[in-house]
């Protein structure tokens, strides 16, 4: 974001500082980091980058309860981006270049481990019957298969025995 006017340097910076009034809903928290990060996309002006940032942002939107991931750690995540700017607005490039990089990677580290603490603390999953699952789930799918093919010939055959089968037959049917 080295090509970022003064102004849109300050528009995320009060972007960030809004961020923190959403530290009770994660998916709000959710929509607007990734708000910010167009921002800093948009302020690259690269076409091919805010192209992939697009496909980042459909697949993170689908997939529901990624909301956890943005949210596991969003104090941490509004620090990380209050420095990241102070780079930035000092056109320091390399120093924000290593910032994010440094910065990004342990906050990513501490997400991941901040979301193993909180799934290791669910309580365990229901428990499955042995036949829903590997081979004889497997086997059950393809009885179901086999049944419901056979019930189609069945019905095509019963169809076919009350057409007609020859012309006269076929004109008499009319």
């Amino acid at each position: 974001a080295e090509r970022a006017s003064v102004e849109e340097l300050r528009e995320m910076r009060a972007h960030v500082s809004a961020m923190g009034a959403l530290l009770t809903d994660p998916h709000a928290f959710m929509m607007a980091d990734l708000a910010f990060a167009r921002r800093i996309v948009r302020a690259t002006q690269n076409l091919a980058f805010e192209l992939l940032f697009n496909s980042v942002v459909r697949t993170v939107e689908g997939n529901r309860g990624i909301e956890l991931a943005f949210f596991a750690n969003a104090r941490a995540t509004l620090a990380v981006y209050g420095r990241l700017l102070d780079r930035l607005e000092a056109r320091d490039q390399e120093r924000a270049r290593a910032t994010a990089a440094r910065l990004l990677h342990r906050l990513d580290r501490t997400t991941v481990d901040a979301l193993s603490g909180f799934l290791a603390a669910m309580p365990p999953a229901r428990e499955q019957d042995a036949s829903d699952t590997g081979p004889a789930r497997a086997r059950k799918a393809s009885a179901k298969t086999r049944k419901t093919k056979t019930k189609t010939t069945q019905t095509r055959n019963r169809s076919a025995d009350k057409a007609p089968t020859n012309s006269r037959q076929k004109r008499g049917a009319r």
